[in-house]
Protein backbone atom coordinates (compact mmCIF):
# COMPACT_ATOMS: atom_id res chain seq x y z
CA UNK A 1 0.00 0.00 0.00
CA UNK A 2 2.88 2.39 0.86
CA UNK A 3 4.51 1.66 -2.52
CA UNK A 4 1.30 2.50 -4.38
CA UNK A 5 0.92 5.74 -2.46
CA UNK A 6 4.54 6.72 -3.18
CA UNK A 7 4.11 5.95 -6.90
CA UNK A 8 0.88 7.93 -7.14
CA UNK A 9 2.19 10.96 -5.29
CA UNK A 10 4.43 12.28 -8.13
CA UNK A 11 1.53 11.92 -10.59
CA UNK A 12 -0.75 13.85 -8.23
CA UNK A 13 1.84 16.59 -7.78
CA UNK A 14 2.32 16.84 -11.55
CA UNK A 15 -1.46 17.09 -12.04
CA UNK A 16 -1.75 19.83 -9.42
CA UNK A 17 1.20 21.68 -10.95
CA UNK A 18 -0.26 21.48 -14.47
CA UNK A 19 -3.65 22.75 -13.32
CA UNK A 20 -1.94 25.66 -11.57
CA UNK A 21 -0.20 26.55 -14.84
CA UNK A 22 -3.33 26.28 -16.97
CA UNK A 23 -5.36 29.37 -17.71
CA UNK A 24 -8.70 29.89 -19.38
CA UNK A 25 -8.43 29.66 -23.15
CA UNK A 26 -10.08 31.98 -25.64
CA UNK A 27 -10.61 31.77 -29.38
CA UNK A 28 -7.29 31.88 -31.20
CA UNK A 29 -5.29 30.38 -28.32
CA UNK A 30 -3.14 27.30 -28.72
CA UNK A 31 -4.52 24.43 -26.65
CA UNK A 32 -1.86 22.76 -24.46
CA UNK A 33 -1.25 19.05 -24.86
CA UNK A 34 -3.03 17.94 -21.70
CA UNK A 35 -3.68 14.40 -20.44
CA UNK A 36 -7.30 13.35 -20.04
CA UNK A 37 -8.15 10.42 -17.77
CA UNK A 38 -11.17 8.34 -16.73
CA UNK A 39 -12.61 7.80 -20.19
CA UNK A 40 -15.08 5.05 -21.02
CA UNK A 41 -16.74 3.97 -24.28
CA UNK A 42 -13.41 3.63 -26.05
CA UNK A 43 -10.39 1.31 -25.89
CA UNK A 44 -8.06 3.72 -24.08
CA UNK A 45 -9.13 5.28 -20.79
CA UNK A 46 -6.33 7.88 -20.95
CA UNK A 47 -5.50 10.13 -23.89
CA UNK A 48 -3.53 13.26 -24.81
CA UNK A 49 -4.90 15.89 -27.12
CA UNK A 50 -1.86 15.44 -29.33
CA UNK A 51 -3.13 11.92 -30.07
CA UNK A 52 -5.61 13.62 -32.41
CA UNK A 53 -3.23 16.00 -34.14
CA UNK A 54 -4.56 16.84 -37.57
CA UNK A 55 -8.17 16.22 -36.50
CA UNK A 56 -10.89 18.60 -35.39
CA UNK A 57 -11.47 17.93 -31.67
CA UNK A 58 -14.91 18.82 -30.32
CA UNK A 59 -15.20 18.88 -26.53
CA UNK A 60 -18.84 18.60 -25.48
CA UNK A 61 -19.24 19.63 -21.81
CA UNK A 62 -22.46 18.24 -20.36
CA UNK A 63 -24.34 17.35 -17.19
CA UNK A 64 -27.04 14.77 -16.63
CA UNK A 65 -29.47 17.48 -15.46
CA UNK A 66 -29.01 19.38 -18.77
CA UNK A 67 -31.84 18.19 -21.04
CA UNK A 68 -30.51 19.92 -24.20
CA UNK A 69 -27.13 18.27 -23.55
CA UNK A 70 -28.65 14.80 -23.44
CA UNK A 71 -30.94 15.42 -26.42
CA UNK A 72 -27.93 16.46 -28.51
CA UNK A 73 -26.00 13.22 -27.86
CA UNK A 74 -27.71 11.29 -30.67
CA UNK A 75 -26.83 14.04 -33.14
CA UNK A 76 -23.23 14.15 -31.89
CA UNK A 77 -22.96 10.37 -32.28
CA UNK A 78 -24.25 10.57 -35.86
CA UNK A 79 -21.78 13.31 -36.73
CA UNK A 80 -18.89 11.34 -35.26
CA UNK A 81 -19.80 8.45 -37.56
CA UNK A 82 -20.05 10.82 -40.52
CA UNK A 83 -16.50 12.14 -39.93
CA UNK A 84 -14.60 9.17 -38.38
CA UNK A 85 -11.19 10.15 -39.78
CA UNK A 86 -11.46 13.93 -39.49
CA UNK A 87 -13.22 14.59 -36.19
CA UNK A 88 -12.91 13.39 -32.60
CA UNK A 89 -15.88 14.21 -30.35
CA UNK A 90 -15.26 13.81 -26.62
CA UNK A 91 -18.07 14.34 -24.13
CA UNK A 92 -16.80 15.75 -20.84
CA UNK A 93 -18.24 15.79 -17.32
CA UNK A 94 -16.87 16.47 -13.86
CA UNK A 95 -19.06 13.80 -12.27
CA UNK A 96 -17.63 10.51 -10.88
CA UNK A 97 -16.85 7.69 -13.32
CA UNK A 98 -19.21 5.01 -11.95
CA UNK A 99 -22.08 7.46 -11.48
CA UNK A 100 -21.70 8.63 -15.08
CA UNK A 101 -21.31 5.11 -16.46
CA UNK A 102 -24.54 4.02 -14.73
CA UNK A 103 -26.44 7.07 -16.00
CA UNK A 104 -25.12 6.58 -19.54
CA UNK A 105 -26.22 2.96 -19.61
CA UNK A 106 -29.69 3.74 -18.23
CA UNK A 107 -30.61 6.79 -20.29
CA UNK A 108 -32.62 5.93 -23.42
CA UNK A 109 -30.62 8.36 -25.58
CA UNK A 110 -27.04 7.95 -24.37
CA UNK A 111 -27.15 4.16 -24.11
CA UNK A 112 -27.60 3.99 -27.89
CA UNK A 113 -24.49 6.06 -28.62
CA UNK A 114 -20.81 5.12 -28.80
CA UNK A 115 -19.35 8.51 -27.90
CA UNK A 116 -16.36 8.48 -25.54
CA UNK A 117 -17.04 10.02 -22.12
CA UNK A 118 -14.38 11.71 -19.96
CA UNK A 119 -15.35 11.71 -16.27
CA UNK A 120 -14.10 13.42 -13.11
CA UNK A 121 -12.50 16.05 -15.32
CA UNK A 122 -10.79 19.11 -13.87
CA UNK A 123 -8.15 19.86 -16.51
CA UNK A 124 -10.49 20.64 -19.42
CA UNK A 125 -12.87 22.45 -17.08
CA UNK A 126 -9.93 24.66 -16.09
CA UNK A 127 -9.01 25.39 -19.70
CA UNK A 128 -12.61 26.05 -20.71
CA UNK A 129 -14.31 27.55 -17.66
CA UNK A 130 -18.03 27.94 -18.07
CA UNK A 131 -21.27 28.00 -16.11
CA UNK A 132 -24.02 27.48 -18.68
CA UNK A 133 -24.48 24.20 -20.52
CA UNK A 134 -24.46 22.94 -23.23
CA UNK A 135 -20.92 24.21 -23.81
CA UNK A 136 -18.76 23.12 -26.75
CA UNK A 137 -15.09 23.88 -27.40
CA UNK A 138 -13.85 23.48 -30.98
CA UNK A 139 -10.10 22.79 -31.37
CA UNK A 140 -9.01 22.79 -35.00
CA UNK A 141 -6.48 20.49 -36.66
CA UNK A 142 -3.64 22.86 -35.68
CA UNK A 143 -4.60 22.72 -32.00
CA UNK A 144 -6.08 26.24 -32.02
CA UNK A 145 -9.34 27.07 -30.25
CA UNK A 146 -11.63 27.86 -33.19
CA UNK A 147 -14.98 28.41 -31.46
CA UNK A 148 -16.86 28.24 -28.15
CA UNK A 149 -20.55 27.50 -28.73
CA UNK A 150 -23.60 25.48 -27.76
CA UNK A 151 -24.34 22.06 -29.27
CA UNK A 152 -26.77 23.73 -31.68
CA UNK A 153 -23.78 24.86 -33.75
CA UNK A 154 -22.44 21.33 -34.10
CA UNK A 155 -23.70 20.43 -37.58
CA UNK A 156 -22.16 18.75 -40.60
CA UNK A 157 -22.00 22.07 -42.46
CA UNK A 158 -20.27 23.84 -39.58
CA UNK A 159 -17.83 20.95 -39.11
CA UNK A 160 -16.84 21.26 -42.76
CA UNK A 161 -16.37 25.01 -42.28
CA UNK A 162 -13.91 24.51 -39.41
CA UNK A 163 -12.14 21.64 -41.17
CA UNK A 164 -11.56 23.98 -44.12
CA UNK A 165 -10.01 26.54 -41.71
CA UNK A 166 -12.63 29.09 -42.74
CA UNK A 167 -13.36 31.98 -40.41
CA UNK A 168 -16.63 31.85 -38.45
CA UNK A 169 -18.67 34.67 -36.98
CA UNK A 170 -20.45 32.59 -34.34
CA UNK A 171 -21.30 34.14 -31.00
CA UNK A 172 -18.98 33.13 -28.17
CA UNK A 173 -20.70 31.10 -25.47
CA UNK A 174 -20.20 32.90 -22.15
CA UNK A 175 -21.79 33.79 -18.83
CA UNK A 176 -21.67 37.37 -17.55
CA UNK A 177 -22.62 38.39 -14.00
CA UNK A 178 -24.12 41.77 -13.22
CA UNK A 179 -25.33 43.32 -9.98
CA UNK A 180 -29.12 43.07 -10.22
CA UNK A 181 -29.54 45.37 -7.21
CA UNK A 182 -28.20 48.27 -9.28
CA UNK A 183 -30.26 50.01 -11.95
CA UNK A 184 -29.52 49.28 -15.59
CA UNK A 185 -29.84 52.97 -16.40
CA UNK A 186 -28.12 55.76 -14.42
CA UNK A 187 -29.78 59.10 -15.03
CA UNK A 188 -28.55 61.30 -12.17
CA UNK A 189 -25.12 61.78 -13.76
CA UNK A 190 -26.72 63.26 -16.87
CA UNK A 191 -29.41 65.48 -15.33
CA UNK A 192 -28.18 68.77 -13.80
CA UNK A 193 -29.40 70.13 -10.48
CA UNK A 194 -31.14 68.45 -7.57
CA UNK A 195 -33.28 65.88 -9.32
CA UNK A 196 -34.82 64.25 -6.25
CA UNK A 197 -36.79 61.17 -7.26
CA UNK A 198 -36.58 60.16 -10.90
CA UNK A 199 -39.44 58.26 -12.52
CA UNK A 200 -38.74 56.71 -15.89
CA UNK A 201 -39.13 53.66 -18.14
CA UNK A 202 -36.89 52.40 -20.91
CA UNK A 203 -36.12 49.41 -23.11
CA UNK A 204 -32.47 48.54 -23.79
CA UNK A 205 -30.87 45.81 -25.97
CA UNK A 206 -30.29 42.30 -24.62
CA UNK A 207 -27.10 41.65 -22.65
CA UNK A 208 -25.13 38.75 -24.13
CA UNK A 209 -24.26 36.09 -21.56
CA UNK A 210 -26.42 37.56 -18.77
CA UNK A 211 -29.07 35.30 -17.24
CA UNK A 212 -32.78 36.11 -17.43
CA UNK A 213 -33.87 38.18 -14.44
CA UNK A 214 -37.22 39.59 -13.31
CA UNK A 215 -38.04 41.70 -10.25
CA UNK A 216 -40.63 44.08 -8.86
CA UNK A 217 -39.39 45.72 -5.67
CA UNK A 218 -40.86 48.49 -3.54
CA UNK A 219 -38.28 50.51 -1.58
CA UNK A 220 -40.09 52.35 1.20
CA UNK A 221 -36.96 54.36 2.08
CA UNK A 222 -36.46 55.85 -1.38
CA UNK A 223 -40.16 55.84 -2.15
CA UNK A 224 -39.53 54.02 -5.44
CA UNK A 225 -41.23 50.97 -6.92
CA UNK A 226 -38.77 49.46 -9.36
CA UNK A 227 -39.63 47.00 -12.12
CA UNK A 228 -36.88 45.22 -14.03
CA UNK A 229 -36.66 42.47 -16.64
CA UNK A 230 -33.39 41.38 -18.24
CA UNK A 231 -33.16 39.42 -21.51
CA UNK A 232 -36.87 38.74 -21.94
CA UNK A 233 -38.75 38.32 -25.26
CA UNK A 234 -41.42 40.86 -26.16
CA UNK A 235 -44.34 38.47 -25.73
CA UNK A 236 -43.28 37.80 -22.14
CA UNK A 237 -43.75 41.49 -21.34
CA UNK A 238 -47.29 41.25 -22.69
CA UNK A 239 -47.94 38.14 -20.59
CA UNK A 240 -46.64 39.77 -17.40
CA UNK A 241 -48.79 42.85 -17.98
CA UNK A 242 -51.93 40.81 -18.62
CA UNK A 243 -51.41 38.66 -15.52
CA UNK A 244 -50.96 41.81 -13.45
CA UNK A 245 -54.29 43.01 -14.85
CA UNK A 246 -56.01 39.79 -13.77
CA UNK A 247 -56.07 37.82 -17.02
CA UNK A 248 -56.20 34.02 -16.84
CA UNK A 249 -55.84 31.18 -19.37
CA UNK A 250 -53.36 33.22 -21.41
CA UNK A 251 -52.27 30.16 -23.39
CA UNK A 252 -55.64 30.26 -25.15
CA UNK A 253 -56.76 33.89 -24.77
CA UNK A 254 -53.63 35.66 -25.99
CA UNK A 255 -53.75 35.80 -29.80
CA UNK A 256 -50.76 36.86 -31.89
CA UNK A 257 -51.43 38.31 -35.35
CA UNK A 258 -48.15 39.22 -37.03
CA UNK A 259 -46.39 38.88 -40.38
CA UNK A 260 -43.11 38.11 -38.61
CA UNK A 261 -43.68 35.44 -35.97
CA UNK A 262 -39.92 35.06 -35.43
CA UNK A 263 -39.94 38.45 -33.74
CA UNK A 264 -42.03 36.96 -30.95
CA UNK A 265 -41.45 33.18 -30.99
CA UNK A 266 -38.12 31.37 -31.32
CA UNK A 267 -37.83 28.87 -34.19
CA UNK A 268 -34.82 26.56 -33.96
CA UNK A 269 -35.07 25.77 -37.67
CA UNK A 270 -34.48 29.39 -38.68
CA UNK A 271 -31.92 30.85 -36.30
CA UNK A 272 -29.42 29.95 -33.56
CA UNK A 273 -30.87 30.43 -30.08
CA UNK A 274 -28.15 32.83 -28.90
CA UNK A 275 -28.48 34.93 -32.07
CA UNK A 276 -32.25 35.10 -31.58
CA UNK A 277 -31.75 36.10 -27.95
CA UNK A 278 -29.63 39.10 -28.95
CA UNK A 279 -31.97 40.14 -31.75
CA UNK A 280 -35.36 39.64 -30.15
CA UNK A 281 -34.93 39.81 -26.39
CA UNK A 282 -34.78 43.09 -24.50
CA UNK A 283 -34.13 44.55 -21.09
CA UNK A 284 -36.69 46.84 -19.51
CA UNK A 285 -36.50 49.03 -16.45
CA UNK A 286 -39.04 51.37 -14.90
CA UNK A 287 -39.19 53.43 -11.71
CA UNK A 288 -42.51 54.57 -10.28
CA UNK A 289 -43.70 56.15 -7.03
CA UNK A 290 -43.94 53.49 -4.30
CA UNK A 291 -47.74 53.73 -4.17
CA UNK A 292 -48.13 52.71 -7.85
CA UNK A 293 -50.35 49.67 -8.33
CA UNK A 294 -49.21 46.67 -10.36
CA UNK A 295 -52.06 47.25 -12.81
CA UNK A 296 -50.74 50.75 -13.50
CA UNK A 297 -47.26 49.36 -14.14
CA UNK A 298 -48.86 46.83 -16.51
CA UNK A 299 -50.55 49.66 -18.42
CA UNK A 300 -47.18 51.42 -18.63
CA UNK A 301 -45.51 48.32 -20.10
CA UNK A 302 -48.22 47.91 -22.75
CA UNK A 303 -47.91 51.61 -23.60
CA UNK A 304 -44.11 51.36 -23.90
CA UNK A 305 -44.39 48.25 -26.09
CA UNK A 306 -46.48 50.25 -28.53
CA UNK A 307 -44.40 53.43 -28.59
CA UNK A 308 -40.97 51.73 -28.64
CA UNK A 309 -41.71 48.52 -30.56
CA UNK A 310 -44.91 49.25 -32.46
CA UNK A 311 -46.75 46.43 -30.70
CA UNK A 312 -50.44 47.13 -30.32
CA UNK A 313 -52.68 45.14 -28.01
CA UNK A 314 -56.43 45.34 -27.59
CA UNK A 315 -59.26 43.40 -25.96
CA UNK A 316 -61.72 41.82 -28.40
CA UNK A 317 -64.67 39.47 -28.16
CA UNK A 318 -64.45 36.44 -30.41
CA UNK A 319 -66.40 33.23 -30.84
CA UNK A 320 -64.07 30.35 -30.06
CA UNK A 321 -64.22 26.60 -29.59
CA UNK A 322 -64.05 25.84 -25.86
CA UNK A 323 -64.46 23.06 -23.34
CA UNK A 324 -67.37 23.93 -21.09
CA UNK A 325 -67.85 22.59 -17.54
CA UNK A 326 -71.43 22.30 -16.26
CA UNK A 327 -73.24 20.62 -13.35
CA UNK A 328 -74.31 16.97 -13.45
CA UNK A 329 -77.46 15.89 -11.58
CA UNK A 330 -75.27 13.93 -9.20
CA UNK A 331 -71.76 12.59 -8.87
CA UNK A 332 -71.09 9.13 -10.31
CA UNK A 333 -69.96 7.32 -7.19
CA UNK A 334 -66.55 7.15 -5.57
CA UNK A 335 -63.36 8.08 -7.42
CA UNK A 336 -61.67 4.79 -8.33
CA UNK A 337 -58.05 4.13 -7.50
CA UNK A 338 -56.32 3.10 -10.72
CA UNK A 339 -52.62 2.14 -10.63
CA UNK A 340 -50.44 4.38 -12.77
CA UNK A 341 -52.96 7.22 -12.95
CA UNK A 342 -51.79 10.62 -11.83
CA UNK A 343 -53.80 13.60 -10.75
CA UNK A 344 -53.92 16.74 -8.64
CA UNK A 345 -56.23 18.69 -6.39
CA UNK A 346 -57.93 21.88 -7.55
CA UNK A 347 -59.51 24.19 -5.00
CA UNK A 348 -62.58 24.90 -7.13
CA UNK A 349 -64.04 24.16 -10.55
CA UNK A 350 -62.79 27.59 -11.69
CA UNK A 351 -59.24 26.72 -10.67
CA UNK A 352 -59.61 23.34 -12.36
CA UNK A 353 -60.77 25.02 -15.59
CA UNK A 354 -57.63 27.17 -15.58
CA UNK A 355 -55.38 24.15 -15.06
CA UNK A 356 -57.00 22.19 -17.87
CA UNK A 357 -56.77 25.18 -20.21
CA UNK A 358 -53.07 25.50 -19.47
CA UNK A 359 -52.58 21.85 -20.43
CA UNK A 360 -54.57 21.82 -23.67
CA UNK A 361 -54.11 25.39 -24.93
CA UNK A 362 -57.79 26.12 -25.56
CA UNK A 363 -60.29 28.05 -23.36
CA UNK A 364 -62.09 26.10 -20.65
CA UNK A 365 -65.24 27.78 -19.33
CA UNK A 366 -66.62 27.10 -15.87
CA UNK A 367 -70.44 27.20 -15.97
CA UNK A 368 -71.02 25.13 -12.85
CA UNK A 369 -73.03 26.50 -9.93
CA UNK A 370 -70.56 25.26 -7.36
CA UNK A 371 -69.47 28.27 -5.35
CA UNK A 372 -67.87 26.85 -2.23
CA UNK A 373 -64.21 25.96 -2.33
CA UNK A 374 -63.85 22.20 -2.60
CA UNK A 375 -61.28 19.63 -3.53
CA UNK A 376 -61.69 18.10 -6.99
CA UNK A 377 -59.42 15.20 -7.80
CA UNK A 378 -58.65 15.02 -11.48
CA UNK A 379 -57.09 11.94 -13.08
CA UNK A 380 -55.10 12.63 -16.24
CA UNK A 381 -53.00 9.61 -17.29
CA UNK A 382 -51.02 10.12 -20.48
CA UNK A 383 -52.13 12.66 -23.09
CA UNK A 384 -55.05 14.83 -21.99
CA UNK A 385 -58.20 14.29 -24.07
CA UNK A 386 -61.80 15.40 -23.74
CA UNK A 387 -62.92 11.84 -22.99
CA UNK A 388 -60.39 11.47 -20.17
CA UNK A 389 -61.57 14.74 -18.65
CA UNK A 390 -65.17 13.54 -18.87
CA UNK A 391 -64.30 10.21 -17.25
CA UNK A 392 -62.41 11.93 -14.46
CA UNK A 393 -64.80 14.73 -13.53
CA UNK A 394 -68.03 12.71 -13.53
CA UNK A 395 -67.07 11.49 -10.07
CA UNK A 396 -67.14 15.11 -8.87
CA UNK A 397 -70.50 15.93 -10.43
CA UNK A 398 -69.05 17.93 -13.33
CA UNK A 399 -69.99 17.42 -16.97
CA UNK A 400 -67.59 18.56 -19.74
CA UNK A 401 -68.54 19.21 -23.35
CA UNK A 402 -67.10 20.93 -26.42
CA UNK A 403 -68.98 24.09 -27.45
CA UNK A 404 -68.58 27.54 -29.00
CA UNK A 405 -68.62 30.56 -26.70
CA UNK A 406 -68.00 34.27 -27.22
CA UNK A 407 -65.15 35.18 -24.92
CA UNK A 408 -62.75 38.06 -24.37
CA UNK A 409 -59.29 37.64 -25.87
CA UNK A 410 -56.25 39.92 -26.02
CA UNK A 411 -54.99 40.39 -29.59
CA UNK A 412 -51.39 41.45 -30.21
CA UNK A 413 -50.49 43.05 -33.56
CA UNK A 414 -47.43 44.83 -34.89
Amino acid sequence: MKTKILLMLPLLLVSIFLQAQLGQLKIGDKCPDVIINNIFNQQRNTIKLSDFKGKLVILDFWSKWCTPCIEAMAKMDTLQKMFPDEVYILTVTDRPLEETRNFWAANKITRNTSLPVACEDTVLHTLFKHEAKPYVAWINSDGIVAALTTTQYVTAANIRTVLAQKKTDWLVRKTVHIDNTRPLIRLNDHIPGDTGKLYYSAFTPALHGVKVYKSLITDSVSGIKAFKMINVPLLSYVRWALRAKGWIQLDSRLILETKDSLRFIYNKNKIYADVWDLAYKFCYEAAYPAYTKDEQIADGILYDLERFHGIKGRVEKRKMKCWVMTDMPKAKGEIPVIPGWKGYYAESPASLANNISHSIGIPVINETNIQAVQKVFFYVPGVLTLQKVKDSLKYSGIRVKEAVREIEVFVVRD
